[in-house]
């Protein structure tokens, strides 16, 4: 996944827990850092792993992260 400037980024998916259920969420990060996140979105983490190599696959720019999960959890 490439960000502005070529930087390379990654997308991880984590666990939050919320009412005594798991949730996953996503981060996109930047050579470590934490660039952007998007917390319980999913509730199984197949699909938070699928979403998360869709993203690095398609190479999501930075910019349209949201928009493009958004998206998916829409469809």
């Amino acid at each position: 996944m490439s960000g502005k400037g070529g930087e390379n980024a990654s997308i991880h998916g984590y666990a939050a827990p919320q009412a005594q259920q798991i949730t996953y969420g996503i981060a996109l990060l930047d050579n470590g850092a934490e660039m952007d996140s998007i917390s319980d979105i999913l509730p199984n983490l197949q699909q938070t792993v699928s979403l998360a190599a869709m993203l690095q696959e398609h190479g999501v720019a930075a910019e349209h992260f949201r928009d493009v999960v958004a998206d998916y959890l829409n469809r």
